[in-house]
């Protein structure tokens, strides 16, 4: 059934419908990578219009800074952009109301566009970055660039916050046009 809602959220980012709120969200942070210029404000949500404006947290994806996995979305010729020139190690800065935390990349992958496994839950602290792919292509991208990093040893300052119940946390989405 979980599979199935994910794949529904999915469904659902991919259709372009606008977001049910008229006002931003809150801000959960900022996320910086410097070598690749890439900085920019975080949103809870993936859906076109958070995505205009902001880098989305995943509903139902964990927060940054706490046990699991913590997904980012935006797109590939706005906040993301920097991407095309990821390499493992590279330095991943998020900071919160509760804290900054740090990460480094070791992973980075090509996946399809239907392939939601990337945002599974993970055992230890993990950020999974998500954008179309290719950076290239004209239109709707057929698939995507995952970037995971791990969280740093001693790299937090504060606690995460607990999980938002007003967010669903049992479904997730990816931005339809990168």
């Amino acid at each position: 059934m979980k599979a199935l809602l994910r794949c529904v959220a999915f469904a659902v980012a991919l259709s372009g419908v606008p977001a049910l709120w008229s006002a931003s969200p809150p801000a959960r942070g900022k996320i910086l990578i410097p070598r690749l210029g890439v900085e920019g404000t975080i949103l809870e949500g993936a859906d076109d219009d958070t995505l205009r404006v902001a880098v989305g947290h995943i509903p139902g994806t964990a927060l940054p800074g706490s046990a699991g996995n913590a997904a980012l979305a935006a797109h590939r010729y706005g906040y993301f952009k920097g991407l095309s020139r990821v390499r493992k190690g590279d330095r991943i800065t998020v900071t919160t109301p509760v804290g900054t935390f740090h990460y480094a990349v070791e992973q980075i992958e090509i996946v399809e566009i239907t392939d939601v496994s990337v945002l599974d839950p993970t055992p230890t602290p993990t950020l999974t970055l998500v954008t179309c792919y290719p950076f290239d292509y004209i239109g709707a991208a057929p698939q995507r660039l995952i970037v995971k990093a791990r969280q740093l040893d001693g790299a937090s300052e504060g606690t995460p916050e607990p999980p938002n119940d007003n967010s669903p946390r049992s479904s997730s989405s990816l931005d339809p046009a990168g």
